[in-house]
């Protein structure tokens, strides 16, 4: 397997969580890492994939706002 398998991770304070796909990950525990690993390994994390971004609250706004403009057409029809 190569890191370009890899479609993004996640970083935690005791693992490393790396995707293949949505539902699929590999676990590295971090506690069992020595500093200068644990450098290494982020250093080819961020520079051979992609980090999961946090924009789950611009999703829910988007999908908010649909929502919002969707029943005030509905209500503009419908009365």
């Amino acid at each position: 397997m190569l890191w370009q398998d890899f479609t993004k991770y996640i970083v935690t304070k005791k693992n490393a969580y790396l995707f293949i796909t949505n539902q699929s990950a590999h676990l590295i525990p971090l506690s069992g890492l020595a500093y200068e690993d644990l450098v290494f390994l982020l250093g080819i994390l961020k520079g051979n994939v992609t980090k999961q971004k946090k924009g789950c609250l611009f999703t829910l706004a988007i999908c908010l706002l649909a929502f919002l403009l969707l029943v005030g057409l509905v209500q503009f029809f419908v009365s």
